[in-house]
């Protein structure tokens, strides 16, 4: 009842994952667990070759590269990658990410990560940009309304970052992320220790 994958590879669309996996019981009871490797992927390219379209994003380069390097765990109800470094674009994050119940409706994802820096507005939406001045602002530039379009500015410049609550009640999602340095809704940020728990959304 014992597995030895030594040389894992497996390739999928131009993505590379390498490992050493070992399985345990694996017709009662099976467990797999081992080092997995992703090679830095153009994940961008990869889901448009897998069919998945992305939304439009500030950035256009984001997405731009991805991969990971962890200690994975494994049965027909859990899965778990532990020691993990995942790498994206110009972010490295350590840490560790789960799914406690791999038949669960809404699948369930913890994760407990610590990054070293992330700019999150380059994964926004075009019109998500903060600051972005509106019509009536730039009406009044035009017309050289400098009053006017001081107070614009002062409301763009104050305006909240809106959560995406209406898609968190549909996510089961709960963890902790660490943020080192980062930038969000156009304020630079440091030391950022963010929970969230998309259940208490429901």
């Amino acid at each position: 009842q014992t597995l030895a994958l030594p040389g894992l590879r497996v390739e999928s669309l131009g993505a590379q994952l390498e490992g050493e996996l070992q399985g345990q019981r694996m017709i009662d009871d099976p467990r797999l667990a081992g080092r997995l490797r992703l090679a830095p992927v153009a994940a961008r390219e990869w889901l448009a070759r897998a069919g998945i379209d992305l939304p439009a994003m500030r950035d256009p380069k984001a997405l731009g590269s991805v991969s990971f390097d962890g200690q994975l765990s494994a049965t027909p109800k859990q899965l778990a990658l532990e020691s993990l470094t995942l790498r994206l674009d110009d972010s490295t994050a350590r840490g560790s990410v789960g799914i406690p119940d791999l038949d669960a409706e809404k699948m369930p994802l913890r994760f407990d990560l610590a990054v070293d820096r992330l700019d999150i507005d380059r994964y926004l939406a075009p019109d998500a940009a903060p600051g972005k001045p509106t019509p009536a602002a730039t009406a009044s530039v035009a017309a050289g309304a400098k009053g006017q379009r001081a107070a614009a500015d002062r409301q763009a410049a104050t305006e909240p970052f809106k959560l995406p609550v209406e898609l968190l009640r549909e996510l089961d999602l709960v963890g902790a992320l660490r943020l080192a340095r980062g930038q969000v809704a156009g304020m630079a940020v440091t030391d950022l220790n963010l929970g969230i728990n998309a259940q208490a959304a429901k």
